[in-house]
């Protein structure tokens, strides 16, 4: 359940910045689970403030260090935002990005990942997003404020505490993104050599955080889930003793709290998530996101991962409408002339997809389109679209489209196993890719004609 103590909207700074069409704002509250005052910064899309519409939210969790004092949502993203928005190429939302930091150490101008864990040293960042966040901007915002309408994504060090906030709360969030994610944990063994070297004076280690960025990366994940208070300066107990030699029963731990554990435990529940990930093929992180992966692979747990040319580095406005418009699709138009009869004399049925805007339906990746619900209840087993795409004016409406051709024979048996029967009509979604990754979906009305007795 989540906790509303709130009274009314803190705003004890605002600062708005105008854009063509959204606006931000950088909000402070008072957190229970933190106990402290923390910010958030808020998109609104346009018209927000005359629109009277609630709003789907996406909440973003940045990565390495990470704080109020360097949001992400930087003008080039927002701009990225209002061109989807604005432009009517996607429905409008709310993004979300709150302050994951944490400082356990009180330590002059540092700032390191929490994880969004539950930590006795950083403290409830679990509660704090989980609780305090979402339950202060269902509260003061117009929000659609149920899971299928709320999703979380993570970008690198970010990753793990929105792999872990998703795959823990699914009854919160709907959807679960993951951009060039440090998610998993094992890889951090091979990082061993790497964060003694930051020490040429050991033996003895004694590590500390600000040795260097592998020594802090180690004492973020060893704050967050192996922290003890009982041994003092940094009170965690880490992996590598003062030799440098791995601690089994302390690693142990430390692994328990990666993605992979949390992903093994969500698919015993058999809920449902909605998970997308990108990896850039160059990234040198790139083995904590396709660990995570291969096993969402072995539990055979749905999920799309896109692959792109490009490093950690990428700058994310130019991914983000990948993870966006996988939750919330470009809106293309579709339509069809065919009625779908088992009499057909043709194998295929032709739709013509018109994207929105000025993207060219080109850029559509043949492979990736199918039919993926009808009358709004999702398939079980999608129906592929087969052959290349013919592009063109294919509904002589003056607008370049793509004519995709679906099987009749497995049309009509989703359309029977959606209890869909003869002489009438029904609405089928047609989901698709584009070869930027960005997705697009539309809705057609079919014209059914008769339908055959599958058993």
């Amino acid at each position: 359940m989540l906790r509303r103590a709130y009274l009314g909207l803190i705003c004890i700074f605002i600062a708005t910045i105008g854009f063509s069409a959204g606006t931000t704002e950088v909000v402070t509250f008072y957190s229970d689970a933190l106990g402290t005052d923390r910010q958030a910064l808020i998109y609104l899309p346009e018209a927000y403030e005359t629109s009277g519409l609630a709003y789907p939210v996406i909440y973003f969790v940045a990565g390495h260090a990470a704080t109020a004092g360097n949001w992400y949502s930087d003008p080039e993203l927002v701009a990225e935002l209002d061109l989807l928005i604005g432009g009517n190429y996607i429905d409008p939302f709310i993004l979300v990005e709150a302050d994951p930091s944490t400082n356990p150490w009180d330590l002059p101008g540092f700032a390191m990942p929490s994880h969004m864990t539950d930590s006795e040293l950083n403290g409830d960042f679990e509660g704090y997003m989980v609780e305090d966040v979402v339950g202060f901007v269902d509260t003061n915002y117009r929000t659609r404020a149920e899971r299928a309408h709320r999703y979380i994504i993570g970008r690198s060090a970010g990753g793990l505490g929105a792999a872990r906030l998703g795959f823990r709360f699914p009854e919160v969030f709907g959807g679960l993104g993951l951009h060039v994610p440090m998610a998993c944990i094992e890889p951090a063994a091979y990082m061993i050599p790497m964060i003694l070297a930051e020490y040429p004076d050991g033996p003895p280690y004694e590590l500390e955080p600000t040795a260097g960025s592998a020594s802090f990366m180690l004492m973020s994940w060893q704050a967050a889930l192996t922290p003890n208070l009982a041994e003092p300066p940094w009170y965690v107990d880490s992996i590598i003793d003062s030799d440098g030699v791995l601690v089994e029963e302390v690693w142990n731990r430390l692994v328990s709290g990666s993605a992979t554990y949390e992903a093994a435990a969500f698919a015993a529940t058999g809920e449902k998530l909605d998970i997308v990930m990108d990896l850039g093929d160059s990234d040198p992180y790139l083995m904590f996101g396709a660990v995570l992966d291969d096993v969402l692979e072995d539990l055979e747990l749905p999920h799309t991962t896109h692959v792109f040319e490009g490093d950690h580095n990428t700058p994310m406005e130019k991914r983000m409408q990948a993870h966006i418009t996988h939750f919330l699709p470009l809106k293309a138009v579709a339509t069809t002339t065919t009625t779908v009869d088992v009499r057909l004399h043709h194998s295929t049925v032709p739709i013509e997809v018109e994207l929105p805007g000025d993207i060219d339906p080109a850029e559509i990746d043949a492979a990736s389109v199918a039919v993926t619900a009808v009358n709004g209840a999702k398939l079980a087993l999608c129906v592929g679209c087969t052959g290349s795409l013919l592009t063109g004016d294919g509904d002589g409406d003056g607008v370049d489209d793509a004519t995709v051709e679906i099987p009749v024979q497995k049309l009509l048996r989703a359309l029977v196993n959606s209890d869909v029967r003869e002489f009438g009509t029904a609405t089928v979604t047609v989901r698709g890719v584009l070869n930027d990754d960005r997705c697009f979906e539309a809705e057609v009305n079919l014209q059914v004609g008769q339908v055959p007795a599958f058993e």
